[in-house]
């Protein structure tokens, strides 16, 4: 699979650091042949086969991060799901049914509007 870009973490470059110059750049280029163009190293030192190693099963999860990403990211919701989610009941011991949360009955809406009338008529 044929990249542009890949991930390359602080731990990678710590661990690449502490070996020779040498070393160090035939290690980049087989990383950044390896994420890039998936070319796995056919001749290589032990050093660099090391690290590869190592390195390699990241690499491969953040190439499967990023084709999982590519169809989509995570699956829509079901129709039953999403009803489900807007509307979280709540069963009522009293009155044996179940009620929504954030919508009120009308037989209390309609007494808190009579109650408010009641409310205006007095103060006038």
């Amino acid at each position: 699979m044929e990249r542009d870009s890949f991930v390359f973490y602080r731990s990678f470059y710590e661990a690449i650091r502490r070996q020779p110059k040498k070393v160090q750049a035939d290690i980049y280029n087989t990383i950044a042949d390896y994420a890039l163009n998936g070319t796995e190293p056919t001749q290589a030192s032990d050093a660099v086969l090391s690290i590869f190693l190592l390195i390699k099963p990241q690499i491969d999860a953040n190439n499967h991060r990023y084709t999982a990403g590519k169809k989509g990211g995570r699956p829509s919701k079901t129709d039953s799901n999403k009803k489900e989610e807007k509307t979280k009941t709540v069963d009522s011991e009293k009155e044996g049914k179940t009620e929504t949360y954030g919508f009120e009955k009308e037989e209390k809406t309609g007494q808190k509007r009579t109650l408010l009338k009641n409310l205006m008529k007095m103060k006038m």
